[in-house]
């Protein structure tokens, strides 16, 4: 059987100059203790894509779901009525 050939993506519009210098500044600052390196991790990013929503952000200054409360709330009041009937 012949081998498939290989999947190589080589990027069009990269600038390996611009990368060089920026790892090159990055590591001057980490040795020079000005920046501090940052980890990724999910406290970092919780809220950052829901503050760019306007309307997820309107919902959550009115205090949460309105609707689930009221479906809550109608589900509580079947069962109770089926309950003493």
């Amino acid at each position: 059987m012949r081998k498939p050939r290989q999947f190589s993506h080589s990027y069009i519009y990269v600038d390996s100059r611009r990368e060089r210098l920026a790892a090159i500044e990055q590591q001057a600052r980490r040795e020079l203790g000005m920046d501090e390196p940052t980890a990724a991790g999910p406290e970092r990013l919780r809220g950052v894509f829901a503050l760019g929503q306007q309307h997820v952000r309107r919902r959550q200054e009115r205090g949460g779901l309105s609707t689930q409360r009221l479906l809550l709330l109608i589900f509580i009041l079947a069962l109770i009525w089926y309950l003493l009937l």
